[in-house]
């Protein structure tokens, strides 16, 4: 057996088999007899390790040590408890407060609540570039498969933002007062948080260098911000862009947290009309919403598996 061991982690696997199928030579094996090139194409792989056995290393030996060095948890962490406590003191005690001068203000809270998690995910767009070159590198000896890859990077991340987020949704839920169901406000904003961070992982690992995905990663954000149905009404918004907020995520993440937020107050308005009718969200159902946020999580997973599968940047 060789072990292979990096500044990252370590793997004991058996010596890759030599296959027909596979250059010894100067040929890069990762796209030999594949038929194509550039950065797009056919990979073939002969793997080592079961797919259980990668995951297990994985998590045993970078997940754990991330979970011990502030260098990891700190940028993960303080931005949210910051925002949940100045959020707490901004808005202190008035989320049962339906008065039509107030209305305003708790519907800027949760484009708020929805806009941090889009703000955050800016946070994990270095992860996949700073790791491309060690990725290539394990996967090219067979370690694991960019699925398994994949699933270790949302057990890494989602893991410690479903503990954070239970307690930094408690601080707003409950220094606010807000109304409405406690477990789905924490859900929506944990659906909408995890959905930044696929999109982050998505895009990162389409773009070939980490400037370009700096600068792609919160354009694309900013402009689902600013289609989500509170700077602008849906119906207000030309007819030749509305057609972009039936794919906009943060247009289902903030109509659900207003639903929950206004359903059980039908007197709550603004500009004399019912502040759900005001933004055409009565007779929506919030756990539709909260369905749909899910529903682009699995397709934003599925668009990071193909480009961390099939996008070819450099070579190892």
């Amino acid at each position: 057996q060789g072990l292979l061991t990096t500044a990252e982690t370590s793997f004991e696997t058996p010596t890759p088999p030599q296959t027909g199928g596979l250059s010894t030579g100067g040929e890069d094996p990762e796209w030999a007899g594949s038929g194509c090139s550039g950065w797009w194409a056919r990979q073939s792989y002969t793997y080592v390790t079961p797919a259980w056995y990668s995951l297990y290393v994985l998590l045993k030996y970078r997940t754990l040590r991330n979970y011990q060095t502030m260098d990891y948890l700190g940028p993960r962490m303080f931005d949210k408890l910051i925002f949940a406590v100045v959020i707490m003191a901004l808005y202190w005690n008035m989320g049962r407060d339906f008065a039509s001068d107030n209305v305003p203000n708790m519907s800027a809270l949760m484009y708020l609540c929805v806009a941090q998690p889009a703000w955050g995910a800016v946070t994990f767009v270095p992860t996949i570039v700073i790791e491309r070159a060690l990725y290539v590198r394990e996967r090219h000896d067979g370690l694991y498969r960019p699925i398994t890859y994949l699933i270790f990077k949302m057990i890494d991340e989602l893991t410690l933002n479903w503990l954070v987020g239970l307690g930094t949704a408690g601080i707003i839920y409950g220094g606010v007062r807000l109304a409405g169901s406690y477990i789905y406000f924490w859900l929506m904003l944990l659906t909408t948080l995890s959905n930044g961070m696929v999109i982050a992982y998505g895009i990162s690992a389409l773009c070939p260098s980490l400037d370009v995905a700096n600068a792609s990663v919160p354009t694309l954000l900013a402009i689902m911000l600013f289609l989500s149905g509170f700077l602008i009404r849906i119906p207000d918004i030309p007819v030749y862009l509305r057609w972009l907020t039936y794919v906009n995520l943060l247009k289902y993440s903030w109509g659900g947290l207003m639903i929950n937020q206004f359903e059980a107050e039908p007197g709550a308005a603004i500009g004399g009309h019912p502040i759900l009718e005001y933004y055409e969200l009565n007779g929506v159902d919030k756990w539709g919403q909260l369905g749909i946020c899910a529903a682009f999580f699995l397709a934003w997973c599925i668009i990071g598996w193909l480009a961390v599968a099939f996008v070819r940047h450099h070579q190892r």
